[in-house]
């Protein structure tokens, strides 16, 4: 910690009592009364998701949006993955990945029959809280179901 910040003493118990991370090196700043996120900037604040809007985000990809969700995971060893979830105009989503700088969009469905095996009905079930009635989830769901199935041949499982 910088020894200009006010809290360079505190202890670890106290840092958490004012709500900061007991082991983050970092924060936002105040110089000259206006704030600067800088820290935001080069490594996100870990377990939190943060929204981003970046017209950037339209160069990936001919279907990609500017909206995209990022969560920096962390566990007890401090090692890290930093993981984006990007919108698509179709109403699906792809999550990022980077593995040795590379980065790989995986479909949100893909990635979800990965992790357990289940039928479409399921993964529609679960992400729609078994409420079909909210349509702009619904044919969100149903569009990222039909992009599994058109990319990767899987019929539409019941």
């Amino acid at each position: 910690r910088s020894c200009a910040c006010h809290m360079h003493s505190l202890s670890a118990p106290q840092l958490v009592h004012r709500r900061e991370e007991r082991h983050e090196l970092g924060g936002y700043f105040i110089s000259n009364g206006n704030e600067r996120a800088i820290r935001l900037l080069i490594v996100p604040r870990r377990n939190h998701v943060t929204g981003i809007v970046r017209p950037s985000f339209r160069n990936r990809g001919p279907l990609f949006t500017p909206y995209a969700t990022v969560i920096r995971c962390a566990n007890s060893d401090q090692c890290s993955l930093t993981v984006g979830l990007h919108l698509l105009s179709s109403g699906s989503a792809r999550l990022r990945i980077t593995i040795s700088k590379n980065e790989f969009f995986l479909p949100v469905v893909l990635v979800l029959r990965a992790l357990r095996e289940c039928s479409d009905r399921e993964v529609y079930e679960r992400a729609t809280g078994g409420d079909g009635d909210d349509s702009f989830v619904a044919d969100r769901v149903l569009e990222a179901l039909r992009e599994n199935r058109d990319d990767f041949g899987q019929p539409l499982a019941t």
